[in-house]
């Protein structure tokens, strides 16, 4: 389980997976939902991309290499189809950037075949439907202009 490791146990991790998948790559299996929609069963959580409050560290070049460098190797790994998992939450003022943002870079023009989780931060002073539909679009926007998220989920 790589979810709560620091992006560079992570990082390693991963390429400790490529490596031993390295005859194998592309052959992550998928997952298909209810709706038909099909997802690799690998995923990349992107909680810690830009997150500089829990982590007490600044977010800077180095730690944004890392985080395109853990992006690379999960379309390596997943034959160019990862899913990634974030949130509209996974940004100021938790951290010194959005991973939404992060992970649209790092995904460049490659970024059309990944999947992409995020989520929906619901508040007191955020509730109804234009709410959502407003911050999914933002969210869309975050993510490099996409036209929609695969999965949009209630955080």
């Amino acid at each position: 389980r790589l979810s709560h490791c620091s992006p560079k146990t992570r990082l390693r991790s991963l390429r400790r997976l490529s490596a031993s998948r390295a005859d194998n790559v592309g052959s992550v299996p998928v997952v298909e939902l209810a709706n038909g929609l099909e997802l690799a069963s690998l995923g990349i959580g992107a909680w810690a991309y830009g997150n500089n409050t829990y982590w007490q560290t600044a977010w800077d070049a180095q730690a944004e290499q890392s985080a395109a460098d853990a992006v690379r190797v999960a379309l390596e790994v997943s034959g160019g189809k990862p899913t990634f998992d974030t949130a509209e939450a996974y940004s100021f003022p938790q951290g010194a950037e959005s991973s939404e943002s992060i992970i649209a870079r790092a995904l460049g023009v490659q970024g059309s075949s990944a999947s992409v989780i995020t989520k929906f931060a619901p508040a007191p002073w955020k509730n109804g439907r234009d709410a959502v539909v407003n911050a999914c679009k933002k969210s869309c926007e975050r993510l490099g202009a996409r036209e929609f998220v695969d999965v949009y989920l209630l955080h």
